[in-house]
């Protein structure tokens, strides 16, 4: 049947707008619906089959794991998850801080901010990633915080956190 068209191309085609009024809804397919108020109500979906993705790619785009929680997906595995409490989790469904990565973070310029505005651009401080701290050295007592004459040498010994300090910088 056609409506403003006398070659309609489906069973039901309109040449035009549609308009649904009062408190029903448009329904798509049994599943999608635009409510009176503008809403587009859609599947809840999966990672495989996300209720909303595109034309050429159904198993990327959001999806609805529960109440309040956004799922996003690409090749139909979940990636990302935003829950009720708006932590982020990139790589798990179960994000514990504001941001949850699971995997390796790369900055690729700028570095990272910590709260203090410090920007930490490298993790080296020093040629070879020694940490090097000149305000501990002085001319003994008087001129040292803590009365030390020559430089330290700080180096972390293990992924630990065990340090070996030295005397000097040779």
């Amino acid at each position: 049947m056609g409506i403003g068209s006398a070659t309609p191309t489906q069973p039901l085609f309109v040449n035009g707008n549609i308009e649904a009024g009062g408190t029903g809804a448009l329904r798509v397919g049994g599943s999608v619906r635009i409510s009176s108020s503008g809403l587009i109500l859609g599947a809840s979906g999966t990672a495989a089959a996300p209720g909303l993705s595109f034309a050429n790619n159904t198993a990327t785009g959001l999806f609805n794991p529960g109440s309040g929680i956004i799922g996003f997906s690409t090749g139909g595995l979940e990636r990302m998850r935003l829950n009720t409490n708006g932590f982020l989790g990139i790589g798990t469904a179960n994000p514990a801080s504001p941001l949850t990565v699971v995997g390796t973070v790369q900055s690729t310029s700028g570095g990272f901010m910590f709260p203090d505005g410090t920007v930490q651009t490298t993790a080296a401080n020093q040629a070879g990633g020694v940490v090097h701290d000149t305000t501990l050295t002085g001319a003994g007592v008087a001129g040292s915080p803590l009365g030390i004459v020559s430089p330290m040498l700080i180096t972390v010994t293990d992924d630990i956190g065990n340090i070996a300090i030295t005397r000097s910088m040779s």
